[in-house]
């Protein structure tokens, strides 16, 4: 018996970014292995770069952010939270089985097409590492001012 496989394209996905059209709740290293923590987070696609959602941060909310912009604290029900996020720019990754390109893998630009923007943010307290733990006992409270911190700024762009 002859086995035969014929090929009709070139390339094969390896690994797609996650397409998110409310928000995830899962551990960083699951949604792309950039995001080092084992901890939860709290992910949502973005329209816009990174910078755009730090700006609203420290404008509409007058937070003061600490460790390099990408982490601030908020009190909420009494309780300090300490947020930190993550930016990530994920993109779907191919296997190329024809040597053929049309872009530079030098180029800065390169695979921008497929690229997608994302926040993700790890939340925790004096009294928790993880509050996005679905055993937290903030959880509720914490997930309530993401998604309303979420939509508050997806809907400021």
């Amino acid at each position: 018996m002859l086995w035969s496989v014929v090929l009709t394209h070139g390339c094969i996905p390896v690994k797609q970014a996650p397409r998110i059209s409310e928000y995830r709740i899962e551990r960083g290293v699951d949604i792309d292995k950039s995001i080092k923590t084992k901890k939860n987070i709290f992910i949502f696609q973005n329209r816009k770069r990174a910078p755009h959602f730090f700006n609203f941060i420290s404008g509409k909310y007058k937070l003061k952010p600490h460790g390099g912009g990408k982490r601030f604290s908020v009190n909420l029900n009494d309780t300090d939270f300490d947020i930190f996020v993550f930016a990530p720019q994920i993109s779907d990754a191919y296997l190329d089985f024809t040597g053929l390109t049309d872009e530079d893998e030098n180029d800065p630009g390169y695979n921008s097409g497929d690229a997608y923007h994302y926040i993700a943010m790890r939340v925790s307290s004096e009294y928790e590492e993880d509050c996005l733990s679905l055993n937290s006992l903030q959880h509720n409270v914490v997930v309530n001012y993401l998604k309303e911190l979420k939509t508050e700024y997806l809907s400021s762009l």
